[in-house]
């Protein structure tokens, strides 16, 4: 079992990686899938929980930049004495401007 903590800022290319890599194997949590929660965090915290405690393994795809953001996800991790990993995505300022605004044409065209 495992917990993967996605690390990077938007369009980065975090979500293309896990659904190359991971969605066929590993529960997906994304606050972007929580939108409409009053306190996305927390219920992401226990959406994680939830998976690891029925034995499946997570992916945490949100920008979880700061170590604060992550002791939490890596504390429940632990509980479940499964593997955990933290995989930084990084890319040049260029390539995440010119990403993002390819995501907005597609989201204007697509509505």
């Amino acid at each position: 079992m495992e917990l993967i903590v996605f690390i990077g800022l938007q369009a980065s290319g975090k979500s293309s990686f896990l659904s190359q890599k991971f969605a066929t194997t590993h529960a997906h949590v994304s606050k972007d899938l929580l939108r409409k929660n009053r306190r996305p965090d927390q219920q992401a915290n226990q959406l994680s929980e939830e998976a690891l405690q029925g034995g499946r393994s997570v992916v945490i795809d949100n920008t979880n930049v700061t170590p604060g953001e992550r002791a939490e996800l890596i504390r429940v991790g632990r509980l479940y004495e499964g593997y955990h990993y933290q995989l930084l995505f990084r890319c040049p300022s260029v390539s995440q401007r010119l990403n993002a605004q390819s995501r907005t044409c597609r989201k204007s065209q697509s509505t």
